[in-house]
């Protein structure tokens, strides 16, 4: 890591949670896209929709999701 990429680091950890992922958004969209990696993912989102029309999977709400994830963490603590 480079001395000017170090300090970037470390004055993107001083900024509020909110900021840092406003931060990485905007990171990500000027990033340019690796082929491999866009090619295995338009092949799993090509997997998911199968699944989904299908009738394979089960579609749940985000808030059910989230209730999930909610739940199984206070499971865990």
């Amino acid at each position: 890591m480079t001395a000017a990429v170090k300090h970037l680091v470390e004055e993107a950890l001083r900024l509020a949670p909110e900021e840092r992922e406003e931060l990485v958004e905007t990171l990500r969209s000027h990033s340019e896209p690796d082929e491999e990696w866009s090619k295995e993912w338009g092949e799993e989102i090509g997997r998911r929709a199968e699944e989904v029309l299908s009738g394979k999977c089960e579609c749940i709400s985000a808030e059910e999701a989230h209730r999930r994830v909610r739940q199984s963490l206070s499971e865990i603590r």
